[in-house]
């Protein structure tokens, strides 16, 4: 049972949200903990069930209170942009009068809580993701008011060494900085099953990419470098788990390619975690990837994993035993990645050794440096 002495802390969110509620209830394990969610859903491809049913996709539910209030989603679809606005959160606030406030970066829903924070002579501890190139926005204007935003924060808990460089870049005082890693609730989950036994394999590595078939996360560039590699691959085979608008192009692809290139469509809990287990190699070439949690659920699985170093999670995570980075968008790199990966050890030794990677990486972790990260901002 939480302590009546324990500080009370008020989580602005966008919208319930997989993978993070183990997150916060853990937190709530160490602080008095309301989270105000902004939106009755998540945003598009997240795989939650929405307000109705926000439990994660294992079936926590949560422990923590929680209440909704209303606001107004943008989305510019071909730009992959979508941010939501809100007034009068401050209302919210006054009534539960917490003694932090905790803000998830530094969107439009998060000016009034740090404004509101600083006013009532409360503190602020901002969560952030970003590094300096997994945003759309880097101009002059923009900056500035994030810099401005980093200034009324108190603390911060940033995930992974981008995001980490990028806040104290911002001004953020170095001192007053947590980084932690964020974790994957589906990636603990895989980490307690066998690793399958990898006879089939024999026939040729099984690449695999997850994610939504958006122009960032590049699947058609990932597709024709694997079709290029493919004289060189011996049985090898790609496939696709996810859905999104280049689907229509990958199936152009994967039907001249003699059943090489697979399209699985959409996953979610059991059925992902076995997609992992079924795969020897996980490939991640996006050009925008603020962390990315297929590379912390692949290392669980005890995949190989190729990816871009805009990939924050790889730059992390991934050694020269457990990954490869290349840069983003130089097909030949891709291509020779490929190559080299169907040739990594793929013994039972190797697969348990990359699995150990990300074993570090738990909410019960992640919610222990976001307490530290309150602590500091309540000392400040």
């Amino acid at each position: 049972m939480i302590a009546p002495s324990a500080p009370s802390v008020v989580a602005i969110s966008q919208g319930p949200t997989p993978y993070y509620t183990p997150i916060l209830n853990a937190l709530s394990e160490r602080v008095r903990l309301h989270v105000v969610y902004m939106g009755r859903g998540a945003d598009p491809g997240s795989g939650t069930g929405g307000w109705s049913d926000f439990r994660d996709i294992w079936g926590e539910p949560p422990v923590f209170e929680h209440s909704y209030y209303p606001s107004l989603p943008i989305r510019i679809g071909r730009l992959d942009f979508h941010l939501r606005v809100s007034l009068g959160i401050s209302r919210e606030l006054h009534r539960l009068r917490p003694d932090a406030v905790l803000v998830h970066s530094w969107g439009p829903l998060m000016i009034e809580p740090l404004l509101w924070s600083r006013a009532a002579s409360r503190r602020a501890v901002m969560w952030t993701e970003s590094g300096a190139r997994t945003g759309l926005l880097r101009d002059p204007l923009t900056m500035a008011a994030r810099r401005r935003l980093v200034a009324l924060s108190d603390a911060f808990l940033s995930t992974g060494t981008q995001a980490t460089r990028f806040i104290e870049s911002l001004g953020a005082d170095p001192t007053h900085v947590v980084r932690s890693c964020l974790p994957s609730a589906l990636g603990e989950k895989i980490a307690g099953m066998p690793l399958p036994r990898r006879e089939a394999a024999a026939a040729g590595t099984r690449f695999l990419f997850v994610g939504r078939l958006v122009e960032r996360k590049r699947p058609v560039e990932l597709a024709l470098a694997f079709v290029r590699a493919l004289p060189s691959l011996g049985g090898a085979t790609l496939s696709f788990v996810g859905d999104g608008p280049l689907r229509g192009r990958l199936a152009e692809i994967a039907g001249a390619s003699g059943g090489r290139v697979r399209l699985l469509g959409r996953a979610e809990g059991q059925a992902l975690s076995l997609r992992y287990l079924d795969a020897d190699v996980l490939v991640v070439p996006s050009v925008r990837e603020v962390w990315g949690l297929v590379v912390n659920e692949a290392l669980a699985a005890g995949l190989y994993v190729v990816a871009t170093d805009q990939v924050a999670s790889a730059v992390d995570l991934l050694d020269e035993h457990s990954g490869l980075l290349i840069p983003a968008d130089d097909r030949d790199r891709l291509v020779d990645a490929l190559l080299a990966a169907a040739t990594v050890d793929q013994s039972d030794a190797e697969r348990a050794a990359r699995r150990a990677r990300a074993s570090e990486c738990t909410p019960r972790s992640f919610a222990t440096d976001l307490h530290r990260a309150i602590e500091l901002a309540l000392g400040a």
